[in-house]
């Protein structure tokens, strides 16, 4: 793509995005790190994705380096076994092959954080600890590379950070996207711990990007960083692919609403599920006064992990002892042209997830979809909702609140329609991925100086 910004955007020099794979899964923070280097592309900037841990899984064309760092079947092994560590790297440097690594990571490797307490300081002692030659290998190979910047997905994986800083002498970024959600999870003996050394290695960053002010308010208190240091970058996604999308004539479909993330407790499934119910049982009282209420049907789509599958088991059972199993279709994970599929079948998104969400990128999609969006009133989907229009919020996700919210909502088909096509509307104004990329690289400058 030709953009008369191009010849500036290069003098950014190159920049260097590590990302953290998430064992197999979609995971948000890997589908977005892989938008913005491929806008960043667009505007002629020379950008390398390189992911930590695990190749990453994103729904768009893969733009990351078919090479892997810190690659999880060696960090594990040097973690779990002492004599592992005596090994030279060159002789476990095979088992951080990227096809090995993702057909492993599809079935055995942990992301859950209440058992990654260990792994976690391991990982964050960098040079000082037994991963110091994965430390060097990533700092001589970024040696090489010659970046002018280097952007962490994450400050967990940033135990390299003082060696890079050390042997580079290059501004090094961060992107906060759900550092704290990670933190929250650790057992309690370790999350304190975890915590003095971020605060610790924050020392070394030169800004720190979020999405919103929510974000940037609850990460400057957790990590004791001021204001001066964090840009404020807007969320985007690549709308091509939504705006195009065509969907399904409401006269050849059933009224739906739509749940659309990992199918975990936190997302809010359960609260969906067991709201869903309560909505059912209450139009079939006559309580709601909805007439048209039993023509609404649910649809559930989002990747669970094995660990996960006894909870969607618990909710389906949920359904069907309300006599409501039929009226719920369970897509699965879904892929790119899956997801443009559901999305054009529903009237609304309903996510009650239970944590504050640093980003919410789903709001996004459905909103670039023309679905309208139904959200708990807290993390950034205030300030979303606020910029871009296009939905509602729920006071607290809550069965009985999200019920109730849902009785109001679903009672007017057209109205869902028109909210839907007014944040479509901004969303391709004000939230692609170009508008992201410009904005980050206004943070790399700021990093650098301001020069560029």
């Amino acid at each position: 793509m030709k953009n008369s910004s191009g010849p500036t955007n290069r003098s950014i020099g190159r920049v260097i995005y590590v990302t953290a794979g998430a064992g197999g899964m979609y995971c948000g923070s890997c589908l977005r790190d892989n938008t913005l280097v491929r806008a960043l592309r667009g505007l002629g900037v020379d950008a390398s994705l390189v992911p930590v841990y695990t190749p990453i899984r994103t729904d768009e064309p893969d733009a990351s380096e078919e090479r892997l760092f810190f690659g999880g079947i060696d960090l594990y092994l040097r973690h779990q076994w002492r004599w592992f560590r005596s090994l030279p790297r060159w002789a476990t440097r095979w088992l951080d092959q990227p096809g090995l690594v993702r057909r492993v990571a599809r079935r055995s490797v942990e992301t859950d954080a209440t058992r990654l307490g260990p792994l976690t300081l391991t990982m964050l002692a960098g040079a000082d600890g037994p991963l110091r030659p994965h430390v060097r290998e990533l700092v001589d190979w970024l040696r090489n590379e010659r970046p002018s910047v280097v952007n962490l997905s994450n400050l967990l994986i940033g135990g390299c950070l003082p060696e890079i800083k050390r042997q580079l002498d290059v501004p090094v970024v961060v992107t906060l996207q759900g550092d704290d959600l990670f933190l929250d999870q650790l057992a309690p003996e370790y999350r304190a711990k975890v915590l003095d050394r971020l605060r610790e290695l924050a020392r070394s960053v030169d800004r720190f990007i979020v999405f919103s002010e929510f974000y940037q308010r609850k990460m400057r208190e957790l990590l004791c960083v001021p204001d001066n240091r964090f840009d404020r970058v807007p969320l985007g996604i690549d709308v091509s692919d939504w705006t195009g999308l065509t969907r399904v004539p409401e006269a050849e479909r059933a009224p739906t609403v739509g749940y659309l993330a990992r199918a975990a407790p936190e997302k809010g499934l359960g609260v969906l599920i067991d709201a869903w119910i309560r909505l059912k049982r209450g139009g079939m009282s006559g309580d709601l006064g909805n007439c048209g209420l039993q023509q609404w049907r649910l649809a559930v789509a989002g990747w669970k992990s094995e660990p996960e599958r006894p909870y969607v088991l618990e909710q389906r059972r949920k359904l069907a002892e309300a006599g409501l199993e039929e009226e719920v279709s369970w897509w699965g994970e879904v892929d790119r042209e899956q997801k443009r599929a559901f999305l054009g079948s529903i009237d609304l998104l309903c996510v009650p997830a239970t944590y504050a969400e640093p980003k919410g990128l789903f709001v996004l999609e459905s909103l670039a979809a023309g679905v309208p969006v139904l959200v708990p009133a807290h993390g950034a989907f205030p300030e979303m909702l606020a910029e871009l229009g296009g939905g509602w919020l729920i006071p607290r996700p809550e069965p009985d609140e999200v019920s109730k919210a849902l009785g109001q909502r679903l009672a007017d088909r057209s109205a869902l329609r028109r909210a839907g096509e007014a944040g479509r509307d901004r969303v391709v104004r004000l939230r692609t991925a170009e508008r992201m990329a410009q904005a980050t690289l206004e943070a790399y400058r700021q990093a650098c100086g301001g020069k560029g």
